[in-house]
């Protein structure tokens, strides 16, 4: 079983192992019909999505460049669907 705590600073803290950067992870919210909020690890060309209604998914080997144009993007939905969907390894966590 896993819990997850939101704080309105929008630090998550988890008790699981899934986490990447330690227990600690701050998403940056996104302003989408469809994504909540990304958080992105270089390190590990790891990113992580919040979706409005289906949950978080993590993303791997995802260039630096793709999560940059992802929050540059005017559309993260529209970016996320034409860059990285189906294009990227992924799990729900």
């Amino acid at each position: 079983m896993r819990i997850i705590y939101i704080y309105f600073n929008q630090n998550i803290y988890t008790n699981n192992n899934d986490n990447i950067g330690g227990d600690k992870m701050s998403f940056v919210p996104v302003n989408s019909s469809n994504l909540k909020a990304v958080q992105y690890f270089p390190e590990s060309q790891t990113l992580d999505i919040q979706f409005h209604t289906s949950g978080t998914y993590r993303y791997s080997n995802v260039p630096e460049a793709i999560h940059n144009g992802l929050m540059s993007a005017a559309s993260h939905g529209k970016y996320f669907n034409q860059n990285i969907k189906e294009k990227y390894p992924y799990k729900k966590i």
